[in-house]
């Protein structure tokens, strides 16, 4: 036993790839490779410091598999990221022949749950749910509790994360923290902001940096400013302000809400930036009109050896579309492709747009042809582009040309599309897409209905600008805008 107990000292020793792989010959000249608590111990290091191959090679020569093992090799996997694997092999291990126990334990169920939210597995979700029903030991561990939360926040279900929520009757701050990024992710920001209210101020719950960075997420996507500076001197006075996910999500928050000066003193205050600090002042500047400053910015992160990644080229190449900058559009064109960018649908799409607003028609067209998957926002940028440099002509082929494809415009798209066919003022063109809008159930949307009111006006047809107006049930100020528009493009103001 001495030996083995010297092996187990040897493991806690191991700190690299070099050590680890000295530990194996040791376990093998001393013929404990098949001990299961020392093939554990050594899948999990090579899990840390070496390729998933050494340790998928180690697995399969073991003649027997603990829970434990399995838990290591499942954890080297999800590591990774590679999600489909893992749950495959969590397959294996309940019908595994040679297991010892083959009932997964609070650690498996984590995992795997965290794989299922990653493959968006609802129904092999659900099925593990039921699983934990009949071991309330495991379904009541807080971690698997968090676990649930995020994999039915992930699959869209906030009702059943919230029953999984209400399941513990003293949640800690990670199962709150799951309820309040859940809430943000799906959109439902009030409640976000709400759970929190309630996790601080009626629970007495001390919220977590992951807690502060939903918060922070959801006031930038509201748009509240006021809230958003409150979370900020909070985060101040609980001593936060060096953490840096934080004061990106900060800095986010007041780039979205247009407080570009504040947002430069976070920028600056931050000694150590990660590629989402400069991301997100380069945005900021992009997206409040400031493109000089932002491409200066784009150069500066380059230039100190920050490597850029998709977000990054996209608020870059929105500066050079509004500054018209071409030629240094296209050296950013020319970074994407070296950096493998080009073919992500975000970037195609910020190149097509950048193109068509630098007046360079035929090389969006050609970012265009090259994508493999065109998404509604990419053909929409088409379109849109042709109209912005009068060939609005060709705009109806493009979105004859979409349909066809199979992709059908939101409500966002729509009121582009019907810009663009605006600038021919052809009265026919108009009552088709009129008859696309109602067919498609978007006649009652007021961005949609004063779009088609400009569009009507614009062909020289008031009367049918006016039967639109009158068929929307609510109308606001950008109805009411349009219409008055409508009348002064015929004189009667």
């Amino acid at each position: 036993m001495k030996g083995r107990e010297f092996l187990i000292n040897l493991c806690k020793a191991c700190n690299d790839g070099k050590s680890t792989a000295k530990l194996h010959s040791q376990i093998l000249k001393t013929g404990f490779s098949h001990d299961s608590f020392l093939a554990t111990k050594l899948t999990s290091l090579y899990s840390n410091f070496s390729s998933i191959e050494q340790v998928q090679k180690l697995f399969d020569e073991m003649p027997q598999r603990t829970v434990y093992l399995w838990n290591s090799i499942l954890r080297a996997y999800s590591k990774r990221k590679q999600w489909k694997k893992t749950w495959v092999l969590f397959k294996n291990m309940i019908s595994d022949e040679k297991g010892e126990e083959n009932v997964p334990d609070n650690y498996t169920l984590s995992t795997v749950l965290k794989a299922c939210a990653e493959l968006q597995l609802l129904k092999h979700g659900e099925i593990l749910h039921g699983f934990l029903w009949k071991h309330e030991k495991i379904r009541l561990d807080l971690f698997v509790g968090s676990a649930l939360i995020e994999f039915y926040s992930k699959c869209g279900e906030m009702s059943d994360a919230s029953k999984v929520f209400n399941e513990f009757e003293k949640p800690d701050v990670v199962l709150w923290t799951s309820m309040v990024s859940g809430y943000e992710q799906n959109g439902y920001f009030e409640k976000a902001i709400a759970f929190f209210s309630r996790m601080v101020l009626e629970e007495g719950v001390d919220p977590d940096r992951v807690t502060l960075v939903s918060l922070v997420s959801a006031c930038a996507k509201l748009m509240n400013l006021k809230l958003g500076r409150s979370v900020h001197g909070f985060v101040v006075r609980r001593g936060f302000e060096s953490e840096l996910s934080l004061v990106n999500a900060l800095l986010n928050m007041y780039a979205k809400t247009g407080i570009v000066k504040v947002a430069e003193i976070l920028f600056r205050m931050i000694e150590v930036k990660d590629v989402v600090t400069w991301s997100s002042m380069i945005g900021c500047y992009s997206r409040n009109g400031a493109s000089v400053e932002s491409l200066n910015l784009f150069n500066e992160m380059i230039n100190k050896g920050c490597r850029p990644n998709a977000v990054t080229v996209v608020s870059a190449l929105q500066a050079c579309a509004v500054a018209c900058d071409l030629d240094e559009g296209r050296r950013i064109h020319e970074l994407a492709t070296k950096r493998g960018f080009e073919l992500e649908v975000s970037v195609s799409t910020a190149l097509i747009d950048m193109y068509m607003k630098c007046l360079s028609p035929d090389e969006a067209v050609n970012v265009f042809r090259k994508m493999p998957g065109k998404d509604v926002v990419a053909w929409v940028a088409l379109l849109s582009g042709y109209a912005l440099n009068g060939m609005a002509n060709k705009s109806i082929g493009i979105f004859k040309d979409m349909l066809c494809s199979g992709i059908q415009p939101d409500a966002v798209s729509m009121v582009k599309i019907l810009a663009s066919s605006s600038e021919l003022g052809i009265l026919h063109q108009a009552e088709c897409l009129h008859g696309y809008v109602t067919s498609s159930g978007f006649d009652n949307n007021a961005f949609i209905g004063a779009s088609l009111i400009e569009l009507y006006s614009k062909c020289g047809s008031l009367d049918y600008a006016i039967k639109v107006f009158e068929g929307i049930i609510d109308k606001d100020v950008v109805l009411w805008s349009a219409m008055i528009a409508g009348f002064g493009i015929h004189g009667r103001g």
